[in-house]
């Protein structure tokens, strides 16, 4: 097996025969990814006529370790790293980098390579495609920039937030947590929140809960709860459920809010009246 390739014609042998090498040069131009090949050290040999097309140079400019010039500064030393990783080790090479077009702009592709090994289980080439993923990372990217401002919003907020599954167990509450005493984070990923709630109000708070995670109706109830410092203040619990498409509850989101100082005013007007 041997492996060629030229500006002018830009062939390469897979498999010794002439018409086998047509059909794969023709499947290889015909898909959308960049299709590279090189030898078991790692010489970039071949590409196919979708890499010419994107990065608008020839052959004699990215053979070899010409490729690397394609790519963006940020992204060199890592995929250098990442390349001769899988060159010393035969792992299967994997990458998210960006290659530049040749209007200038650069764009992210996920690079992927799998080594053709001999009768004897000897590397003898690299079988490479770099996908372009720059829409989907554009939008990771962007989605994991309005989490954080979402979390920063959250957090800045008067309010206890949290959100439970379907089944009523709590898995979130915002940084307003450390406020309060008796949560507890288990292995599992949800919290146990029952000892933050006053012993007089647990047993009305859970049922009132379960009841709400069995037929979906929205949930509120006033109860005290442990601050820090170990006094009681009560809040005002409310929770929405996120229902399916048949009307099942997906998940919950829920707030509480402290109204100490309304429940103390409320009181005092009762005692004045009375």
């Amino acid at each position: 097996m041997s492996l060629h390739d030229n500006q002018s014609d830009n062939s390469v042998s897979f498999a010794g025969t002439e018409a086998t090498d047509a059909q794969l040069h023709l499947l290889a131009d015909s898909l959308p990814q960049l299709v590279w090949v090189t030898d078991a050290q790692g010489y970039h040999g071949y590409y196919n006529r979708k890499w010419y097309e994107y990065t608008g140079l020839t052959y004699e400019q990215t053979k070899g370790e010409g490729w690397n010039a394609v790519l963006h500064p940020g992204d060199q030393r890592r995929a250098f790293e990442v390349w001769n990783r899988s060159l010393q080790t035969g792992a299967d090479y994997e990458i998210e980098y960006r290659f530049r077009q040749s209007n200038g702009q650069y764009r992210w592709f996920l690079g992927r390579a799998l080594p053709l090994r001999d009768e004897n289980g000897q590397i003898v080439k690299w079988f490479g495609t770099c996908t372009d993923i720059h829409e989907q990372k554009v939008l990771k990217e962007r989605l994991e920039e309005n989490k954080t401002e979402t979390d920063k919003l959250i957090n800045s907020m008067p309010q206890l937030v949290w959100m439970a599954a379907a089944d009523g167990s709590v898995h979130y509450f915002n940084d307003r947590i450390s406020f309060y005493v008796g949560a507890m984070w288990k292995a599992d990923g949800t919290w146990t929140w029952e000892g933050i709630i006053h012993p007089e109000d647990l047993e009305r708070t859970t049922g009132v809960w379960a009841e709400c995670v069995r037929t979906g109706n929205l949930y509120e109830i006033e109860y005290r709860m442990r601050m820090a410092d170990g006094t009681y203040r009560w809040h005002l619990a409310r929770a929405v459920p996120h229902l399916d498409f048949a009307g099942r509850p997906m998940k919950w989101f829920g707030t509480c809010t402290d109204i100490h100082s309304s429940i103390s005013d409320r009181s005092d007007k009762t005692k004045a009246t009375i």
